[in-house]
């Protein structure tokens, strides 16, 4: 007798954890997730708990020159700087400063409004941003999109990796804005604009992760 009551305990709490198991197949929003989206910015999500809902910290990062850049004018003699950029023969140093926008908002899961006729086009879905926008979890890669970025959760080869993308593609605009004013540039050398050292400060980001 003692032996079957022991078997029917063992059984309930197998089929207890089956049914909690069962119930807490949502996706785990909570951590900080990071975004890239291909050409300018940065985005950096930290998600966390607040009863039925969850609190969200969005942190926009981007890249802005320390000084104004060279402005080149073919109706002129000089190129101009306003901060006085340091050249030498017309060759500029540029330093980009990474800034932070941030902003507190909140998300909670989306309840079908036919229940179960609706759960499968509704699940792994946050309604975000007090419900202007969505927020879709991903289970095959365990990533989430937000406004057509894809996020994953932080590691710090995540982030180096998304930054030097980031300066890839400054770096590619300078080029383009003074592809003109360069070296091969057609006309007087006072106008030249040749890109010297182009340097980025990330303390913004990687000193307060």
């Amino acid at each position: 007798m003692k032996s079957i009551i022991k078997l029917t305990c063992i059984m309930m709490a197998l089929l207890s954890t089956l049914v909690i198991a069962g119930c807490s197949n949502n996706p785990d929003y909570t951590g900080t997730w990071i975004g890239y989206d291909g050409e300018n910015a940065l985005y950096r999500l930290t998600i966390q708990e607040n009863g039925k809902e969850y609190m969200v910290t969005e942190d926009t990062y981007f890249y802005i020159p320390e000084k104004d850049l060279p402005k080149p004018n073919l109706f002129a003699l000089f190129v101009t700087a306003n901060d006085n950029l340091p050249n030498t023969n017309n060759k500029y140093d540029i330093k980009y400063i990474l800034h932070k926008d941030s902003r507190v908002t909140t998300a909670k899961a989306v309840q079908p409004a036919n229940g179960k006729a609706d759960e499968d086009q509704y699940k792994n879905q946050l309604s975000y941003d007090e419900g202007r926008t969505m927020l879709r979890y991903i289970e095959k890669d365990k990533t989430f999109l937000l406004n057509n970025v894809r996020y994953q959760k932080e590691t710090s080869d995540l982030t180096n990796s998304f930054l030097q993308q980031m300066q890839a593609a400054m770096r590619r605009e300078l080029e383009l804005k003074y592809h003109k004013y360069g070296e091969r540039a057609i006309g007087s050398n006072h106008n030249k604009v040749i890109l010297g050292n182009i340097t980025f400060d990330d303390s913004t980001l990687t000193e307060n992760k």
